[in-house]
């Protein structure tokens, strides 16, 4: 905790300087969120009138609150230095093989579409454009609502062996730049199409 509040040995001050003063600095960040927790609450006396514990946990913060570049976030890898979001790897293994497995059955019942929806829909948040390929799967799905197991036609067979490149895509990592929206600089409008439909960019 010394470490993280002291003013002294910030890269490229004078204190250390050079390489030597980034060993200081990873200690002061290891040190961070003590500081934090230290700052905003009040120490525990040692007559306090009811007991209670202090406020960091020092068992949560060895295994949640260290610094860290890749954490798992809502079901996803967040790499921070390569920028990457990413399937999780043991998440991409066992839904691959629940998706093999129902290619070679060739038929699904309502409970394994509605899972196999479900998880292709949480790969759609990366990769937004694939959802398309979701809407047959979706139709299967309310078809075996009402009459069960449903067999798998040529296009739901393409469309699964699509997923599965998808999956691979998800698994290997989208550049978070390309999930996040900007506002567009410059929009452009025309109708000049020769096959009748208006171009917007």
């Amino acid at each position: 905790l010394g470490l993280a509040s002291k003013g002294e040995g910030s890269v490229g001050g004078p204190a250390n300087g050079g390489a030597g003063d980034r060993s200081v600095n990873r200690q002061r960040i290891a040190a961070a969120t003590l500081l934090a927790i230290h700052s905003i609450s009040r120490p525990v006396s040692d007559d306090e009138p009811l007991p209670r514990d202090d406020m960091a946990s020092i068992k949560k913060l060895l295994a949640e609150g260290t610094p860290a570049e890749v954490a798992c976030l809502l079901g996803w890898d967040a790499d921070t230095r390569r920028l990457l979001l990413s399937l999780p790897h043991d998440k991409f293994l066992a839904w691959s093989k629940d998706m093999q497995r129902l290619l070679q059955h060739g038929k699904a019942t309502r409970a394994e579409l509605d899972t196999l929806v479900g998880r292709l829909n949480h790969v759609g948040y990366i990769i937004p454009a694939a959802r398309h390929f979701l809407s047959r799967l979706r139709d299967l799905l309310q078809l075996a609502k009402t009459a069960g197991v449903q067999p798998f036609d040529t296009e739901c067979i393409a469309d699964l062996h699509l997923w599965l490149k998808f999956l691979q895509q998800a698994s290997n990592g989208i550049n978070m730049n390309l999930l996040t929206y900007r506002q567009p600089t410059v929009e452009y409008l025309s109708d000049a199409c020769e096959h009748g439909v208006g171009g917007h960019s």
